[in-house]
C-alpha cells in the first residue's frame, strides 16, 4: 500500500477530521488533527493531497481557522470533479433508486413502531393518571366529605419527557434507515467523481462513500491506517 501512495494522488474527505475513531490518532480534537496532518504531509514528497472546494468548505465548520497554518491550501489542493465530463456505468441509477426505495420503506416501518411505542405508552400513562386520581378523590372523600376536590395529579412533565425520548429514538433509528450507508449528498459525490476523474486512492470514514466507490473500482483506504501509512513515509 505505501509503494501506491508514494507518488500517488490521495482524495481526503472531511471525516478524516471529525470522526473520532479517525482524527485521534492525529490529535484530540478536529484542529489539533488537522494540524498535525499538514505537519506530516508537509515532509513528504510525491504525493499530492486533493479536497473537492465542497468538501473544504464542509471542512471549517468542524475547525478554528485561526489555529491552522496558512499553507493549508498548498498541502490540500481544491479542484472540483469534471461534472459535465466524467461518466459513470448506467447500472449505479437503478442501484441508486432501488436502495432509495428500499430505504423508504425501511424508515416507513420505523415510523409506525414508533407511533405504536407512543400509542402504548400513552395509554399507560393515562390508566396510570387515572388510578392516582381515583385513589386521591377516594381518600379525599373519606377525609373530608364535605370538600371537593379540585386539585388534580400532575402528569405534563412524566408525558412530555416520554414524547422527547420517543422523537429521539425515532430520529436515531430513522437517520440509520435513510442516511447510513448511501451516498445522500452532492459533497459525497464530489468526493467519489474526483477519485475516479484523477485514479486517485479515497480516504473516508463514510461507509456510504466507500461502497459506492467499490462500485466503480474506486481505490480506497482504511482512514484509521492514515496515520501509520503516512509516518513510514516521512523522512
Amino acid at each position: 500500500m505505501e509503494k501506491n501512495i508514494k507518488h500517488g494522488r490521495i482524495i481526503i474527505d472531511t471525516s478524516i477530521f471529525t470522526n473520532p475513531e479517525v482524527y485521534q490518532s492525529f490529535g484530540l480534537n478536529p484542529t489539533a488533527a488537522l494540524r498535525t496532518f499538514l505537519e506530516i504531509v508537509g515532509k513528504l514528497e510525491g504525493i499530492s493531497f486533493y479536497m473537492p472546494p465542497s468538501i473544504y468548505q464542509e471542512l471549517f465548520n468542524f475547525i478554528e481557522t485561526k489555529d491552522i497554518p496558512p499553507d493549508l491550501q498548498i498541502r490540500i489542493i481544491q479542484k472540483p470533479p469534471k461534472r459535465y465530463e466524467l461518466s459513470v456505468p448506467a447500472f449505479l441509477l437503478y442501484e441508486l433508486i432501488e436502495d432509495v426505495r428500499h430505504r423508504i420503506d425501511k424508515g416507513l416501518r420505523v415510523a409506525e413502531e414508533a407511533v405504536r411505542k407512543r400509542i402504548g405508552k400513552s395509554l399507560k400513562i393515562s390508566e396510570e393518571i387515572e388510578r392516582k386520581r381515583k385513589s386521591s378523590r377516594e381518600k379525599s372523600v373519606f377525609l373530608f366529605p364535605d370538600v371537593r376536590m379540585t386539585e388534580e395529579i400532575p402528569y405534563k412533565t412524566e408525558s412530555e419527557t416520554l414524547e422527547d425520548i420517543a422523537i429521539a429514538d425515532l430520529r436515531k433509528k430513522y437517520r440509520a434507515a435513510l442516511r447510513e450507508g448511501i451516498i445522500d449528498s452532492k459533497e459525497d459525490v464530489d468526493l467519489i467523481l474526483l477519485a475516479k476523474e484523477l485514479d486517485g486512492i479515497l480516504v473516508t470514514a463514510d461507509t456510504g462513500i466507500v461502497k459506492w466507490a467499490d462500485k466503480l473500482g474506486i481505490r480506497y483506504l482504511d482512514p484509521r491506517m492514515l496515520r501509520g501509512i503516512l509516518d513510514k513515509l516521512a523522512p
